[in-house]
């Protein structure tokens, strides 16, 4: 994938991203959240909606806790994916409603920032975490990624095979290696 540095909103930026989430919002208050947010669109938001750093992650929580359980279980799929999946995921729109996720282009959905997802994440079971990997591993058409997730999922046997069916397809040297690694990782977990 190909990454983008985006640089942190200006001053001015962040007022204007505050006013649209609180338009009355007091100077001094506005001032405290552009300081406060070091430019960051997600944490203006936040803090602009009235959150506290120290409270921000379980104010995210608990945007989740209004949705129902369909949307909560995709929420925490989007997040361990890592990655946008496809708009058909049951509870979409809630999620979207509730700034939770957002979609980035046509017929995708992903979680709206890697602080969310990284609470989604720790805020679960590691059996759900287990089975949302399952699942990725099943909706994946992509070998390398299959094996990723059934690597993750502790699932030696389909892992091992994804990886060296990924070794096979794999285009370049790079990604024969990544696939040999991933076949490593999934051989070693039948020790531990």
């Amino acid at each position: 994938f190909h990454e983008v540095e985006l640089a942190p909103l200006s001053a001015e930026e962040c007022r204007a991203v505050a006013r649209g989430v609180r338009p009355g919002i007091a100077v001094d208050e506005l001032e405290r959240v552009v300081h406060r947010s070091g430019g960051l669109p997600l944490l203006v938001e936040e803090l602009a909606s009235g959150a506290d750093e120290s409270t921000l992650v379980r104010s995210l929580r608990a945007r989740l806790s209004f949705l129902d359980e369909q949307a909560r279980s995709s929420a925490l799929l989007l997040a361990v994916s890592g990655r946008p999946l496809p708009d058909g995921l049951p509870g979409a729109d809630a999620l979207v409603e509730a700034r939770v996720a957002v979609r980035p282009a046509e017929g995708l959905l992903a979680v709206r920032h890697a602080l969310l997802a990284g609470a989604l994440v720790e805020g679960a079971e590691s059996d759900e975490v287990r089975a949302c990997h399952v699942r990725l591993a099943e909706l994946s058409d992509d070998p390398a990624v299959r094996a990723h997730h059934l690597v993750e999922a502790g699932e030696h046997h389909g892992a091992r095979a994804a990886a060296l069916e990924a070794v096979h397809a794999a285009e370049s040297p790079g990604g024969r290696a990544d696939a040999l690694l991933l076949a490593a990782r999934a051989a070693g977990l039948d020790d531990g």
